[in-house]
């Protein structure tokens, strides 16, 4: 099961507190048409919560990923840190979900160079390379890496295979490959 308590971001080793780098807003009308084929077709500060924010594929398995990461949506899957990059923004997208068959446990067999592509609802695709897997005995040892450009980050409860509570936190990291437009 996650701990709802947040991640701690940098190098801080206090309490565990996040603090996201904030989504970039989307194009305005100056923007360039490439630009704005390629821009999350979700509106974060209004959510449909009933229908999922985007789906990701990795490991030959697609998931669909809920808006939020409250335990009751957990629960149900994996869940968008709302406060998080969208996939294709610039920052980090951050998505927590239970180490269960159905929600992340495939990060278990994920490796540095696997993809993972994020499709958003308007069918853009935002391909990313894992570029470091993170296994922590403690969840208090999170923190979430500090990095340039577009990056996503999975995060499940450690051990994979334990009764209970696990006490550690499994993290993937990846970096943007390639956008394609839908």
């Amino acid at each position: 099961m996650m701990d709802n308590e947040p991640l701690k971001e940098g190098g801080a080793s206090a309490a565990p507190r996040i603090t996201p780098t904030p989504a970039e807003p989307t194009p305005t009308a100056a923007a360039t048409p490439e630009d704005a084929s390629i821009t999350p077709a979700v509106n974060p500060t209004q959510p449909n919560l009933t229908d999922p924010v985007f789906s990701i594929y990795i490991g030959g398995k697609t998931i669909s990923i809920a808006y939020g990461v409250a335990e009751n949506t957990l629960d149900k899957g994996p869940g968008w840190l709302e406060t998080s990059a969208l996939p294709g923004q610039d920052g980090m997208c951050v998505i927590y979900g239970h180490r269960n068959r159905t929600h992340l446990r495939i990060l278990q067999t994920v490796e540095a160079g696997d993809g993972i592509t994020a499709t958003l609802p308007d069918g853009s695709k935002h391909t990313y390379i894992v570029a470091q897997v993170t296994t922590l005995e403690h969840a208090d040892e999170l923190m979430l890496p500090t990095l340039d450009g577009k990056a996503i980050a999975l995060i499940t409860c450690y051990p994979f295979r334990y009764s209970g509570r696990a006490p550690g936190e499994y993290m993937v990291i990846g970096q943007l490959d390639r956008e394609t437009a839908g």
